[in-house]
């Protein structure tokens, strides 16, 4: 099962690429073979994820979270997931190259990451631990989304103060609808994060008997669910709009990439990666 794993993925990986050429073809080319080419593409690539995903967790008897390579390969099913919802409803080929370009490289990463087969040590073997790892990970897909999102937002106000729009510009909508969608995908992965938060909480409870031991990687996590929140609360609450509020949904992201690679990577931690 874990060779047929590898293979879907290379299989995911090709599939990824494909999407990004065609993407970046069909900036300025209204051609419907590029269309196709590029939605065939994404939808190939998620059902190849999907397989090795399903195929490496039966092969484990568990769900894939215990390494780098397991997250990885799970944020980009997630990732893919969101976009494709996003390539169905609006179909915008600048948000393809971005999301895409993000993916293929997130796949160079993974196919050379190291995939060791470990045992599941029996403290992890929760289906609560699994939710919560779930749930984060779901909303840091959405946060991804939302980051580039709030990019193509501040590009495209840059252009209407300068007065010169590049061909980008009229590939992707206008601020209010950018800024409304990374506005909703915030406060979707700020429920999914409050969930998974939630959920770790209580199974620290169970495991260590203590809810919350204020360690490095609990730390970051709540000051990214503190900036996620602040940002909904100056927008719904304060009627924040523009420049000042996007900034915010950057900062959050900066604490997002903070908390996965850097605290996760660098400190020894029960929510290291194991390797």
């Amino acid at each position: 099962m874990l060779v047929w794993s590898e293979i879907l993925l290379r299989l995911a990986a090709g599939f990824i690429w494909l999407g990004l050429i065609s993407n970046i073809f069909q900036i300025g080319n209204k051609s419907r073979q590029l269309r196709r080419m590029a939605v065939i593409s994404s939808r190939g690539g998620w059902l190849m994820l999907s397989a090795s995903l399903l195929t490496r967790s039966i092969a484990l008897g568990h769900f894939t979270f215990t390494t780098l390579f397991d997250t990885m390969l799970f944020l980009s099913w997630v990732v893919l997931t969101i976009y494709i919802y996003f390539e169905w409803k609006q179909g915008w080929p600048a948000l393809g190259v971005a999301v895409l370009a993000g993916l293929a490289l997130f796949s160079v990463v993974i196919l050379v990451l190291p995939r060791d087969v470990k045992p599941l040590l029996p403290i992890l073997q929760s289906r609560i631990l699994t939710l919560h790892i779930v749930l984060n990970f779901a909303a840091y897909g959405a946060f991804l989304l939302s980051f580039l999102l709030a990019l193509m937002y501040l590009g495209q106000e840059l252009q209407l103060k300068r007065k010169k729009m590049t061909f980008l510009y009229y590939m992707l909508p206008g601020l209010e609808t950018l800024e409304d969608l990374t506005d909703l995908l915030v406060r979707i992965g700020f429920l999914l994060l409050t969930l998974g938060m939630a959920l770790g909480s209580i199974y620290a409870k169970s495991a260590w008997d203590s809810f919350w031991s204020w360690n490095p990687k609990e730390t970051w996590s709540l000051l990214t669910w503190f900036v996620y929140g602040f940002f909904i609360y100056l927008r719904h609450v304060r009627a924040w709009r523009g420049r000042r509020s996007v900034v915010l949904v950057l900062i959050g992201f900066l604490a997002v990439l903070i908390n996965y690679f850097g605290v996760s990577l660098s400190l020894a931690t029960e929510h290291s990666f194991l390797q």
